[in-house]
């Protein structure tokens, strides 16, 4: 009889890059300070954020009052805009989060007609912006002792093909069952995406609004 054992440890955890999350809005400061002021205060938000504003730096234009920068804050790839106007300026933060993905083993057991050969199917879990997604693109199977091929291949194999027809049918009914019950876990990568929204918009303004006093 033909089963499928689903080992529920994660085997893999990795991290890589993947879209952006933004925040931008428009700030009004005291009318009286100049576009030129507010520019001013816009570099030394990035020498005092950066260890090298100079390397992050990557267009500052004191006529039309835009900065942009890139670098790096919490190990995330970071990318800021601000531009000023005399009495208000805009900010715009975008950062690039870590896509977290787990691969899932599922051990399949064929049926007779294969000698119960066993193999390795894996899901890959990924989630992104904290929304749970998994591709057919990340299931890949592996005979034991062969080469790993994608669930494309493997629907398009000849040989076979009634048994890979059942083994898809499989893999899609886990995939239903996977959402179900990973779609209420959260990213922990997207809260830490917030915080650092949330820490730059904090100190461009405080940099921004500050009153000179002498």
């Amino acid at each position: 009889m033909r089963q499928v054992i689903l080992t529920v440890n994660l085997i893999l955890l990795t991290l890589v890059g993947y879209s952006q999350v933004p925040s931008t809005d428009v700030v009004l400061v005291d009318s009286t300070v100049s576009k030129e002021v507010l520019f001013g205060r816009g570099m030394t938000f990035f020498a005092n954020t950066f260890k090298s504003a100079k390397a992050v730096i990557q267009l500052s234009d004191p006529v039309s009052g835009k900065i942009m920068g890139k670098g790096i804050v919490n190990d995330r790839d970071v990318t800021i805009i601000i531009d000023c106007k005399d009495g208000k300026y805009r900010y715009d933060i975008s950062v690039t989060p870590k896509l977290i993905t787990e691969e899932i083993p599922i051990t399949v057991f064929k049926g007779r007609k294969w000698g119960y050969m066993t193999s390795d199917t894996k899901i890959t879990l990924i989630w992104v912006n904290g929304v749970l997604d998994i591709p057919l693109s990340g299931v890949w199977f592996t005979p034991r002792g062969g080469t790993s091929f994608s669930y494309y291949t493997a629907m398009n194999a000849k040989i076979g093909k009634q048994y890979w027809v059942t083994w898809g049918n499989d893999v899609r009914a886990e995939i239903v069952r996977f959402k179900q019950k990973y779609s209420s876990v959260s990213d922990p990568n997207n809260s830490a995406d917030q915080r650092i929204l949330t820490l730059l918009t904090e100190l461009i303004h405080s940099e921004m609004t500050k009153v000179d006093d002498w």
